[in-house]
């Protein structure tokens, strides 16, 4: 790409990924090459916001039947929102572990093969600090600067 002299190239998502591996037991390492969560393509961002309203949305209902309904006697109660319940995992502590690691991770989705995916939102050979520690990274401030990215040294 050529660039008229005095312009500055605007960095990209391209100019701010994050390559990790993560070690997984047994196995080759999963790698993940993801753009910085600041540089996430809007289609991504918009993805994950749905994932995550969904779930938002559901632990809201599940929180407004306790609050109308934890008082009642049970005859009285309205229906519980299972299908809510279903998707939260909200009485059952394997089903919540596992919403919780996914909505950590959803951001990686589009960036790893679907069975490395899968494997580090089930794995239990995957320690909790190493799911943080990749969205830690996947956070950090940017480092490049405009003028520094890949694209502006082949100008």
């Amino acid at each position: 790409m050529s660039v008229p002299e005095g312009y500055a190239l605007a960095p990209t998502s391209s100019d701010h990924l994050v390559k990790i591996a993560v070690p997984i037991p047994g196995r080759d390492p999963i790698l993940i090459e993801a753009p910085k969560l600041a540089w996430m393509l809007p289609s991504d961002v918009e993805q994950y916001e749905k994932f995550a309203q969904e779930h938002v949305e559901a632990a809201n209902k599940i929180d407004a039947w306790h609050r109308d309904n934890d008082d009642l006697p049970e005859a009285d109660r309205s229906p519980y929102p299972q299908e809510a319940d279903d998707l939260t995992g909200a009485s059952d502590s394997e089903r919540s572990h596992q919403v919780m690691r996914e909505l950590r991770l959803r951001w990686i989705k589009p960036h790893v093969k679907p069975a490395d995916y899968k494997i580090l939102l089930t794995s239990k050979k995957v320690p909790e600090r190493t799911l943080q520690w990749i969205i830690d990274e996947l956070s950090k401030p940017d480092t490049i600067t405009a003028g520094e990215s890949v694209a502006s040294t082949d100008s």
